[in-house]
């Protein structure tokens, strides 16, 4: 590695990548859990057993950057 390349030890994080920086803000913008949630609840109720519990009702798409 050329000295000229940072490495990954190196590089200071960005608010976007997550590191002490990121503001530690939630915005809840729906009930908990939210409309797809309960769908997805639902479908899995209806195919898996009950002996599979769950810990979090919540289903997540996509996280980047988050504070949960």
């Amino acid at each position: 590695m050329s000295a000229a390349t940072p490495s990954a030890a190196t590089t200071t994080p960005t608010p976007s990548r997550g590191g002490p920086d990121l503001p530690q803000e939630r915005r809840v913008l729906t009930a908990i859990p939210g409309p797809k949630s309960l769908e997805l609840l639902a479908r899995k109720k209806s195919a898996v057993s009950d002996g599979v519990g769950t810990v979090l009702p919540v289903f997540i798409k996509a996280a980047g950057g988050g504070v949960f």
